[in-house]
């Protein structure tokens, strides 16, 4: 999901303009860098405002910002209005557009939500002067090598993709791709151990991650604590461990904790075992996962219609 904050162009000459805690610049910062802006600006009961920001990046369950280009794209605020403490507003058309929330913190902060996904807020500050452009990001270098293993994950990951979003789901195939796949997850992790985002890039973590939760449990077992070491040094995404802790735990038999792993049960998704249900919820909106019963309902469409209730865990 690319996710978006705003920059914003005055769109009135009325003399008169209604004073409005959201009129202003806001801008994004990140790595101490100012990467989106958001300035809006209310005549009377008009509002008005446009965005800008790089024309592709990625931001996460974790709040972190990657894959961010140099160039830039200015689109307006679609359907501004203020109800009571927030700033709602739409970016893109149609299907494309997205719908976002704006809350004040205080006069010079404030939250933007991208609504109904589950993302961490942006923090947003009021421009103060001499503030007021947003840098030009600059790109990610890497060694010769470190392009090519790039590049392996991403045929690789592209590969897993493909034959699991296939109209028909066929587990025999699925099963001999991720085979196929082993050999090279094994010299990967022989050359870097548990691929650090650091290292390769967090998209190339993510693939490397995405690789490994489709192998056997042996494998899943055996990295599971490289891999909770490379989330407590910030190194890989918590949503991500917390899928493969899950994946570990049911193939030993034993309690999931954050309810990603299911089966499928009469053409629906169920849950597999989960230590304390009550507070699953609670649990998933700690690492910006979406409610258990959507997730549920996601699984039953993408995996357990196409699978003829075979009974086979929705990977």
């Amino acid at each position: 999901m690319l996710v978006v904050a705003v920059s914003v162009l005055g769109a009135c000459s009325r003399p008169e303009r209604e004073e409005s805690p959201f009129a202003g610049t806001w801008i994004l910062k990140y790595q101490g860098r100012n990467l989106l802006s958001l300035t809006i600006s209310v005549d009377r009961q008009r509002i008005a405002g446009s965005y800008l920001r790089p024309t592709h990046f990625q931001y996460d369950q974790d709040g972190d910002f990657s894959a961010i280009s140099a160039e830039h794209k200015q689109e307006p605020v679609v359907e501004p209005t203020i109800v009571t403490n927030r700033l709602e507003f739409g970016i893109g058309t149609g299907a494309d557009r997205d719908k976002f929330s704006m809350t004040l913190i205080d006069p010079d902060h404030a939250k933007l939500v991208l609504v109904d996904v589950p993302l961490p807020p942006m923090s947003l500050e009021r421009v103060r002067p001499g503030d007021r452009d947003i840098t030009v990001w600059p790109e990610q270098h890497f060694s010769d090598e470190v392009v090519a293993l790039r590049a392996i994950l991403q045929r690789i990951a592209d590969e897993d993709q493909e034959i699991r979003t296939r109209p028909s789901l066929s587990p025999t195939e699925v099963a001999a791709v991720d085979r196929r796949h082993r050999r090279e997850i094994d010299r990967i992790h022989e050359q870097y151990g548990w691929l650090k985002a650091s290292v390769a890039g967090k998209d190339a973590a993510h693939m490397f991650w995405l690789l490994v939760q489709h192998q056997n449990a042996e494998l899943q077992r055996r990295l599971l604590p490289e891999m909770e070491r490379a989330v407590t040094e910030r190194e890989a995404s918590r949503a991500d461990y917390a899928l493969l802790y899950d994946r570990v735990m049911v193939g030993e038999g034993k309690l999931q904790r954050w309810g990603s792993q299911t089966k499928c049960v009469d053409g629906k998704a169920a849950l597999d075992p989960v230590e304390d249900p009550a507070g699953l919820d609670d649990r998933r909106r700690a690492l910006f996962m979406q409610p258990v019963e959507q997730y549920l309902g996601f699984i039953t469409d993408m995996f357990c219609r196409r699978q003829a209730n075979t009974g086979q865990q929705a990977r």
